[in-house]
């Protein structure tokens, strides 16, 4: 018998999530979310930038403008980089049991 590694896949799960564009979609992660809150980082150029930090699980996190905020299917909200996103994630076209 193989008591090694097998393979597994994750099971489709539907999230919430928003993509944080500036401060009108801003305003709508931080109405909608509990741990979410609103600061300004700078460039290297000296622009000031704003972003958002996190409250999860493993500590704060942010994220910058084109990030998207998602909570997940136990309510847990976290940042993901653009391009992970669009990688993982999909727009749902149905409900999907979870």
């Amino acid at each position: 018998m193989n008591e090694g590694f097998k393979k597994y896949q994750s099971k489709p799960v539907t999230i919430k999530a928003m993509q944080f564009l500036g401060k009108e979609s801003m305003t709508e992660i931080i109405r909608m979310t509990t741990g979410v809150r609103e600061e300004k980082t700078v460039d290297d150029q000296g622009h000031i930038i704003p972003c958002l930090i996190v409250e999860t699980i493993e500590g704060e996190m942010q994220a910058g403008l084109g990030w998207w905020i998602i909570i997940g299917t136990e309510g847990e909200v976290y940042p993901c980089k653009d391009s992970v996103f669009q990688t993982k994630y999909e727009e749902a076209t149905a409900e999907i049991p979870q």
